[in-house]
């Protein structure tokens, strides 16, 4: 055994304020934009938009830069740019919600850091205090005789074999750790023993591993009851029965038919964003189809082969929540970073231009099918870009963020964004909309109906009431005919005595 003390320490500043969103000490996935006021002035964290780093390194250089964030941007990102520039010579963590940069040189350091978090009109300041000193300690190893140690194990390292790899008595897969995840691919073993030496070997252990396929193949036809027992009561209140020699309540109601038609269209048509370098892009490809009576079926055979071929294709072409990647000339620069439920699932051309200083002086998105003169101008924050366009413009790219390498400068980059979503979730979309209290199909076609119910009403309404006016003139005009009547018989009564 050998042990030494060092005799000196790094510096280690930790910031003057406890992060917090939601009265909770911030992750390193909280978003900046959520951060609550540290500094007492009430500044709405969502207003910030640039970050100032300002201090000095270890040999005393001064750093001072200022990054753009946006809504996006989170505690992580923020750290990232700390490193990044006082050029990877500190390390900077975050614990319980509190900012920690150590130096990473030892000894005396004029390392300092502060931030500054700006809006429009206010800044929040950040500032990081000296917690550890960085400089000479006195040590001693007087204590570590070695008279007091006891050697109760040899320290060695974990020995294994996968499947007789790699071949030779004397031949091992070594490891530091009994923890070992870098020798089968998406599996981590666990070592907590040896297995016997025998005569003949060391001791074989079987580990088999499988996927829970039969929990997703259960899914899938939870999801394709669902649908059939939607199809099968459409067909009841819509069909026509020949005995009876009528139709079905609703079969005169095209809303029913067009909602039937778009999601069954889903699970028909390719997945929206889904290209030819991907394993699988349209339900059939995984064993989904219509029989005869438009029901929905699996073939069960067809979905296990291709969960045998790429499962995470499988479980990406049922449910990819508007993943993205970036394909093209300028793949490497422009890359995919972030979209929402109101982005668009499909393949978009983005054209982005930066100048000599490096800055973004136009960025365009279109639908892979639209001309680059239907193109939209998007926002630009920054080293990213972000499609913009309310609903009322209803632009495909809203919310389609990018990040852009801005060190390409004097340079036009293009690239092709493919966002995607699976069918699953895209014909649940469908359903959503279709549903939706205030502007779906079902709500417009109800309140239509609503309005055909009233204004017939006000005809009965109005009819009732013409019928009795109608009537009190009838009653009128025959009472007088009857008066009439009566005073004539009166006059024949007389004469008769006459």
């Amino acid at each position: 055994y050998q042990i030494s003390i060092k005799n000196r320490n790094s510096e280690v500043r930790t910031a003057a304020s406890i992060l917090r969103v939601n009265n909770s000490n911030a992750s390193l996935t909280s978003k900046l934009s959520t951060l609550e006021d540290f500094s007492g002035q009430g500044i709405n964290f969502l207003n910030v938009n640039s970050i100032d780093i300002a201090g000095t390194l270890h040999d005393g250089t001064a750093v001072n830069t200022s990054i753009q964030i946006n809504s996006y941007s989170t505690v992580e990102d923020l750290i990232r740019e700390i490193e990044e520039a006082y050029g990877d010579t500190v390390k900077v963590t975050l614990e319980e919600g509190q900012l920690k940069v150590t130096d990473k040189t030892e000894g005396a350091s004029q390392m300092t850091l502060s931030l500054a978090f700006k809006t429009d009109t206010q800044t929040a300041g950040l500032a990081f205090n000296q917690a550890v000193e960085g400089g000479s300690i006195t040590a001693s190893l007087a204590a570590f005789d070695a008279s007091s140690f006891l050697e109760t194990q040899v320290a060695q390292d974990a020995l294994i074999k996968v499947d007789d790899y790699p071949p030779g008595a004397d031949a091992w897969i070594s490891r530091s750790a009994n923890t070992i995840d870098d020798v089968i691919s998406g599996v981590t073993l666990n070592l907590h023993g040896t297995t016997a030496n025998t005569e003949g070997g060391y001791e074989k252990l079987e580990v088999n591993m499988t996927r829970d396929t039969e929990t997703l193949k259960s899914r899938m036809q939870e999801m394709i009851e669902a649908y059939n027992t939607v199809v099968m009561y459409f067909d009841e209140k819509t069909k026509y029965d020949p005995e009876t020699n009528t139709s079905g309540i609703l079969s005169r109601e095209y809303t029913l038919t067009s909602i039937q038609n778009m999601i069954s269209s889903q699970f028909m048509a390719n997945a929206a964003g889904f290209t030819a370098a991907d394993t699988f892009v349209n339900p059939r490809d995984i064993g989904l189809s219509f029989d005869s009576d438009g029901l929905l079926t699996l073939d069960e055979e067809k979905f296990d082969k291709a969960i045998s071929e790429d499962y995470r294709g499988v479980l990406s072409l049922i449910g990819a929540k508007k993943t993205g990647s970036s394909s093209g000339p300028d793949a490497a620069y422009v890359k995919f970073y972030d979209s929402s439920t109101y982005t668009k699932a499909g393949t978009f051309n983005v054209r982005v231009e930066i100048d000599a200083d490096g800055n973004i002086t136009s960025a365009l998105f279109k639908l892979a099918d639209e001309d680059w003169s239907q193109a939209r101008q998007g926002e630009v924050m920054g080293n990213y870009i972000l499609g913009i366009g309310g609903d009322d413009q209803g632009n495909p790219e809203r919310d389609l963020q990018l990040s852009i390498d801005t060190r390409q400068t004097n340079r036009t980059l293009e690239a092709t964004i493919s966002v995607r979503q699976g069918f699953a979730g895209a014909a649940f979309d469908v359903v959503a909309a279709a549903t939706d209290s205030t502007s779906g199909r079902t709500a417009v076609t109800q309140k239509s109906i609503d309005t055909q119910i009233s204004n017939l009403q006000k005809r009965i309404d109005s009819e009732e009431a013409r019928l009795e006016r109608v009537e009190q003139r009838l009653v009128k005009k025959y009472a007088r005919l009857e008066s009439l009547l009566t005073s004539i018989q009166q006059q024949f009564s007389g004469l008769n005595m006459l």
